[in-house]
């Protein structure tokens, strides 16, 4: 593998390991949502999120009208 190969390779790592950390910061803010009863309404409308919406991304934060 040369030199440029590998500075690519790392980078993909690095990016993969952000997007898991970002992922697992909102799960946990979701979670936390659900404890305080303040899950599936939407940050921004304040409409439920639908059940679709929040199965397909339990993190969902915002609907999709």
């Amino acid at each position: 593998m040369n030199l440029c190969a590998v500075g690519i390779e790392e980078a993909l790592t690095f990016t993969l390991a952000q997007m898991e950390r970002d992922t697992l910061v909102q799960v946990e803010a979701a979670l936390a949502r659900l404890e305080a009863g303040h899950s599936g309404a939407c940050f921004e409308c304040d409409a439920e999120i639908s059940d679709i919406r929040l199965r397909t991304k339990p993190f969902a934060v915002r609907c999709i009208p």
